[in-house]
C-alpha cells in the first residue's frame, strides 16, 4: 500500500477499521486506494481576485461535480468564508472603486454577469444577454464593464425580463460590448469578427482584445477605442500573442510564441502598435509564460506577474524588466 492524501473524507461505506483515517486540517490521510467516484468531492481553487487594496481576496472554489462558489477571504484576518451559493458561480472581479464585485453566475445554460455589494446582500443581475457572456472586464472609473458575449445573426439580443437564455450556436461571433451601469450598451467590436480577453488602459479609452476572424486560427492583439472608432491591431499575427494587460503608462505586456519560436515569451508594445520588444532578459531553458492568461503588471509598472510553466508545473512569478525573476508559490 502506498500513501495517499485524499482532499475529502473516506465514502462511509468502508468500515472504519479499514479506513485507517487521521484529519488534519480538512487533509484525510487514507491507505485505501483513490477511486473514480472521489473526483466528485475533490475541490479546487480555478480563479482568483485580489482588492484593489490588497488585503481581500475572492476565489472560485470548484467541485469535481461542475459546481462552483465564491469563497471571500482577508489577509492575516482568520479562514475564508463562503460568498454566494452557487451552483455555477465563477470568474470574480472587483470594482475598481472597491465598492462591488462582478462575477459570472451560470443559470439557463448561459452565464450573466452579477453584482455583490462588498458590503453585503444578494447578488444582483447585471446582464440578460441571450447566448449570457463569455468573459468581461471593469473599466477604471467603475462605471462600465466591457462584455464578451457570443451573437446570432440578429446581434447581441437582450432578453425579456421572462426568458432564459441558452447556450449559443455552434460557429457563434463572440462581439464585445461597452455595457454602462444605467442599463445602455453599445457594440465596441467590428462584425463578423471573434473577440476574447478585454482589458481596459488605465485612461479608460481603450480596450485591447484579441481578435481573429471566423475560420482563421491566427489571432491580432487589437485595440478599441471606447469612443466606437476603429480598431486598430497592435501585434503582427506572426507573434501568436496571448492575452495583454495594459502598463500604468499606457504600454501592453503579453506573452506570445513568434513562429519558429521553441517557447512563449514575455513582450511589451506601444499602445500605437509597432514592433513587439522581449521583456527583459530570456528566461532560463525550460521556463515559459502562460498563453492562456494575461500577465498582470504590478501597481507601480515596474514588474509584471504572470505563471511560468515548467516540466508541466505552473508558479505565480514576478519578472523585472531586467530579466531577472522570483518564484511567489511553492514547488508542487
Amino acid at each position: 500500500m502506498r500513501l495517499r492524501v485524499i482532499l475529502c473524507p473516506p465514502p462511509k461505506d468502508v468500515p472504519f477499521a479499514a479506513r485507517m483515517t487521521t484529519k488534519v486540517t480538512g487533509v484525510f490521510f487514507t491507505m485505501r486506494q483513490f477511486r473514480p467516484l472521489d473526483l466528485l468531492h475533490l475541490r479546487a481553487v480555478v480563479d482568483a481576485a485580489i482588492a484593489p487594496g490588497g488585503e481581500e481576496f475572492t476565489y472560485e472554489l470548484a467541485a469535481g461535480d461542475g459546481s462552483s462558489v465564491l469563497w471571500r477571504g482577508y489577509e492575516n484576518a482568520g479562514d475564508p468564508r463562503p460568498l454566494t451559493r452557487g451552483p455555477h458561480d465563477h470568474k470574480p472581479r472587483y470594482a475598481p472603486d472597491q465598492t462591488q464585485i462582478a462575477f459570472l453566475r451560470g443559470e439557463g445554460g448561459a452565464s450573466q454577469i452579477y453584482l455583490l455589494d462588498r458590503r453585503g446582500g444578494e447578488a444582483m443581475p447585471f446582464t440578460r444577454l441571450r447566448f449570457g457572456v463569455c468573459d468581461f472586464a471593469w473599466s477604471p472609473d467603475s462605471r462600465a464593464i466591457a462584455a464578451v458575449t457570443p451573437i446570432g445573426p440578429e446581434g447581441p439580443l437582450p432578453l425579456a425580463a421572462d426568458a432564459d437564455a441558452h447556450p449559443a450556436p455552434a460557429g457563434a461571433v463572440h462581439a464585445l460590448l461597452l455595457m454602462q451601469m444605467d442599463g445602455t450598451w453599445r457594440q465596441l467590436s467590428p462584425d463578423g469578427v471573434d473577440c476574447a480577453h478585454p482589458a481596459f488602459s488605465a485612461d479608460g479609452r481603450r480596450i485591447a482584445c484579441l481578435v481573429r476572424r471566423p475560420r482563421d486560427p491566427a489571432a491580432c492583439l487589437a485595440g478599441l477605442p471606447t469612443d466606437g472608432g476603429i480598431a486598430q491591431c497592435l501585434v503582427p499575427a506572426e507573434f501568436a500573442p496571448g492575452p495583454a494587460d495594459f502598463s500604468p503608462d499606457g504600454a501592453l505586456a503579453f506573452a506570445a510564441q513568434p513562429i519558429g519560436a521553441l517557447a512563449p515569451a514575455l513582450y511589451t508594445v506601444s499602445a500605437a502598435g509597432g514592433e513587439p520588444q522581449p521583456y527583459g532578459t530570456a528566461l532560463p531553458e525550460g521556463l515559459a509564460p502562460t498563453l492562456r492568461q494575461a500577465p498582470v503588471y504590478a501597481a507601480d509598472g515596474g514588474s509584471l506577474y504572470t505563471l511560468l510553466g515548467e516540466d508541466g508545473t505552473w508558479r505565480l512569478a514576478e519578472v523585472r524588466p531586467q530579466g531577472d525573476y522570483r518564484l511567489r508559490t511553492p514547488a508542487g
